[in-house]
């Protein structure tokens, strides 16, 4: 993915789980040009049985949309500088 977007010494991807990551809570607000975000379905897409998965960290669907979903894109936003993309995919 990093390929398609230009320059891979210019991008970094980081893959830990929202809304803790800790990498990208150490990025400075408004310095992201794009933003990607990849929820997994409620019950729907289950990766693994592992305890810091989405599904177990958050018990109900209520919760989980609240503290998982919103928490992650709010996180997004902020690290998006204005004029900047956001993609769901």
């Amino acid at each position: 993915m990093i390929e398609d977007f230009g320059d891979s010494k210019k991008q970094i991807m980081y893959e830990d789980g929202l809304p803790f990551a800790r990498g990208i809570l150490k990025l400075d607000d408004d310095s992201a040009d794009i933003v990607m975000f990849s929820p997994p379905l409620w019950g729907g897409e289950i990766y693994s049985d592992d305890k810091l998965q989405s599904i177990n960290l958050f018990k109900d669907f209520k919760i989980w949309k609240y503290d998982f979903v919103y928490k992650s894109l709010e996180v997004l936003w902020s690290k998006l500088k204005p004029g900047g993309f956001y993609f769901k995919v």
